[in-house]
């Protein structure tokens, strides 16, 4: 196969993963206009890792420190499925949909590649 298959067939990838990732974003910014509590809610979960280091700088037992940034992140994550549910959008509404789950759409699983690289790669 020539270089220019595989060109054109990284680039269908490559729009194909912006498109989902914009899509997102735009989901996320929807969600956060009619859930502000979300936005709190990621902020707190993007600081959990750094409470959890100062807790074990300040003396807390590291496995302590762990099931305890562990417990609190399952709590906010239910609070954020249960926020999404109630306003009727499904809990993993703000995720990246993707077209194709193992590999991402990055066209590689492992190194290797995804067999939905290679079933566009058959089209093409």
């Amino acid at each position: 196969m020539d270089n220019s298959l595989y060109s054109r067939v990284n680039q269908k990838f490559y729009k194909r993963k912006a498109e989902r990732e914009l899509m997102a974003a735009a989901r996320r910014e929807e969600v956060y206009s009619k859930i502000p509590r979300i936005i709190k809610i990621e902020e707190e979960t993007g600081t959990l890792a750094s409470s959890m280091l100062n807790s074990v700088f300040k003396g807390m037992e590291p496995d302590d420190a762990v099931a305890e940034f562990a417990s609190r992140l399952e709590v906010l994550s239910e609070e954020r499925k249960k926020l999404l549910t109630s306003a009727g959008y499904p809990p993993d509404y703000m995720e990246i949909p993707y077209f194709c789950k193992k590999c991402s759409d990055t066209g590689l699983v492992k190194g290797k590649q995804c067999s939905c690289y290679q079933k566009i790669l058959a089209e093409e």
